[in-house]
């Protein structure tokens, strides 16, 4: 199930949208769960807190923040996430095009461009699939996804398990073992029994310590040290 969310300031238009894509994601077989937000504000103090799109439907005039605003702060934790403006405003098109967003559409003219958006969102999503992390929360049913390339390294504490991403973290109820096997065919190294780090991030590696891009230095156990300077090897000569 993918995760999305719609910002439109009108309740009329929030669920109006929300049911023309349902339908249009439905009949693609593809399944979508949908948070609505009354404004950009509303939506930032979830999307910043915890939560991570899939896809995000933003109007662009709305109280408050702007979309444009919005989005910007939007790309400033998830670079790649598909934005879709929907608005009446056609000339905001060009003042769009700064942050990037996957469409721009009317909002008169959505219920002709629906199906085909849905399309081709899953279609973006199903290239990026295999990069992705998906969790979801041991006995709270939360689900959070992740792009595996922004995470630097993950952290077991007690029964929780600490994400440090490129520009955020999250601390999640799952356990480090399961987070280990969900990333055993990736570039990850075991160097501590407290991290999993990416090789993707690693800056230097030294004995007893590894420096993340981050700057932030984590132990390396000794037993670990070996296994984890030829993994890093390995990671480098594969390009």
């Amino acid at each position: 199930m993918y995760q999305a969310a719609i910002v439109e300031d009108e309740k009329d238009v929030r669920n109006y949208l929300k049911a023309q894509l349902a339908n249009s994601f439905s009949s693609l077989g593809t399944e979508v769960d949908f948070d609505l937000f009354a404004s950009g504000d509303e939506f930032l103090d979830s999307f910043e807190d915890h939560i991570h799109y899939d896809m995000i439907f933003l109007d662009i005039e709305m109280p408050g923040l702007d979309g444009l605003s919005v989005c910007r702060r939007i790309r400033r934790m998830q670079e790649d996430v598909p934005v879709i403006f929907i608005s009446n405003r056609e000339e905001l098109v060009f003042q769009s095009f700064e942050v990037q967003p996957f469409r721009f559409i009317r909002k008169s003219h959505f219920t002709d461009f629906s199906d085909t958006l849905a399309k081709d969102i899953t279609e973006r999503l199903a290239r990026q699939e295999n990069r992705i992390l998906r969790i979801t929360e041991q006995h709270l049913g939360t689900m959070y996804s992740f792009p595996i390339d922004d995470i630097l390294y993950i952290e077991a504490q007690l029964h929780h398990c600490r994400f440090v991403l490129k520009d955020a973290e999250y601390t999640l109820q799952y356990r480090f073992m399961d987070v280990e096997k969900l990333l055993e065919k990736e570039d990850f190294i075991r160097c501590h029994r407290s991290y999993l780090i990416s090789c993707r991030h690693i800056f230097r590696i030294g004995k007893g310590s590894v420096i993340m891009d981050n700057r932030e230095e984590l132990p390396i156990s000794r037993g670990r040290q070996d296994a984890a300077l030829n993994a890093f090897t390995a990671y480098c000569m594969k390009g």
